[in-house]
């Protein structure tokens, strides 16, 4: 892994990463190495344009001693990169909903 920028990570395998806010962790996109299901980036480490939009998604799994399976719930962002700017779409289901941020410095 390397850093293009002080916001853009290349992970070496032909995806590049960018730090979320929201989730507190990497979003990753896929640039090169396969045949379908690319993501368009605009070539600038800088401000970043990305698309189409990152969607993550994590099954939480219920806690406590005797989990009930069906009290799950899911985690969803939903965004988009562009020049630089992250705008989450008000579906998400973190507090940065409907907000638009830059993309922050790559946690070091």
């Amino acid at each position: 892994m390397s850093l293009l920028s002080s916001i853009l990570n290349d992970t070496g395998d032909g995806r590049l990463q960018f730090h979320c806010p929201a989730c507190n962790e990497a979003h990753a996109v896929r640039i090169s190495g396969a045949r379908y299901g690319l993501w368009f980036w605009n070539q600038n480490p800088e401000a970043p344009t990305f698309e189409p939009g990152v969607r993550v998604r994590k099954d939480i799994p219920a806690a406590g001693p005797n989990p009930d399976p069906n009290d799950a719930t899911s985690y969803v962002c939903m965004s988009r990169v562009v020049n630089g700017r992250i705008s989450y779409e008000a579906d998400c289901t973190h507090g940065m909903a409907g907000t638009t941020v830059d993309v922050p410095a790559w946690p070091l």
